[in-house]
């Protein structure tokens, strides 16, 4: 939800690798493969070039609990972000770029669903994202 208004992100995949939560999206919303392509996930605290997202001070990988439970505090952290910085990159094809696509999207009253064709495409299948 954004300023009281509901919009369906992308399809976002989730890869927590030694202590570092990476993030990408799909264009579809269907099951991936593993050649399927990714995106990069149109969100500010999320590196356009590696997928790697700036965590909050505090959120430490817990070797004690499982992997599982880890992701889950993970991406749970995550959607209960704030997205309240800028990162290197460009994260959409918008011609307003990120803040621009943001602003369509909010003024927008038949906008539900976050416009996939503003995804920008990455070098990387699903496969490589989870080597």
């Amino acid at each position: 939800m954004c300023k009281g208004k509901k919009i369906w992100w992308p399809t976002l995949l989730f890869r927590l690798d030694h202590g570092s939560l990476f993030c990408r999206a799909l264009a579809e919303d269907r099951r991936p493969n593993p050649e399927s392509k990714l995106y990069i996930a149109p969100f500010t605290h999320i590196n356009a070039e590696s997928g790697r997202v700036c965590l909050p001070q505090g959120l430490q990988f817990d070797p004690a609990q499982s992997m599982l439970e880890n992701m889950r505090r993970f991406s749970e952290d995550f959607y209960l972000g704030i997205f309240g910085h800028g990162t290197a990159g460009n994260l959409t094809s918008h011609p307003g770029g990120h803040d621009g696509l943001w602003r369509e999207i909010l003024k927008s009253s038949r906008q539900k669903r976050f416009p996939n064709r503003y995804l920008l495409e990455t070098s990387e299948t699903l496969q490589s994202f989870f080597r």
